[in-house]
């Protein structure tokens, strides 16, 4: 089993003191024998609802695919594997519905955010930990 607990480094940052934004990630042990599926909630907290807000994905490396977003998660465990063997030190996860992120969601108001996360069956790795360093950030909507 790998365990994804440290699948994001999250970076908030608020460019107004109006709005505030927490994230949370959940999602289960991965194991090649079958999808983990999880979610990614971002709660946006703004002092007044006619607050108008700009929330912003800075994803190293990742690629659009509809409005899905694919990541790749380099392992943060030195590999031991069979050498006879291919070696895959990375994982790859799909953010659901997130790809409008990386241009910018125009918000309102307090509310959260909801993507699933998935990781597809098959992807054989070494035990350990599997990160990816993303940066959200909270920035003053344009007209």
């Amino acid at each position: 089993m790998i365990k994804l607990l440290a699948l994001f480094a999250l970076l908030v940052g608020c460019a107004r003191a109006e709005c505030a934004l927490r994230a949370q990630l959940t999602l289960p042990d991965y194991s090649a024998l079958q999808d983990a599926a999880g979610s990614l909630d971002l709660a946006v907290s703004c002092d007044s609802p006619l607050e108008q807000t700009t929330l912003v994905l800075l994803a190293p490396g990742a690629q659009l695919s509809a409005d899905h977003l694919l990541l790749t998660l380099p392992s943060l465990t030195p590999a031991l594997y069979d050498p006879r063997l291919p070696r895959n030190d990375a994982v790859q996860v799909t953010l659901i519905s997130a790809g409008p992120l990386l241009g910018g969601v125009r918000l309102s108001g307090s509310q959260t955010l909801r993507f699933v996360v998935k990781a597809a069956r098959n992807q054989w790795v070494a035990t350990g930990f599997y990160s990816l360093p993303l940066t959200f950030s909270l920035g003053q909507s344009l007209p």
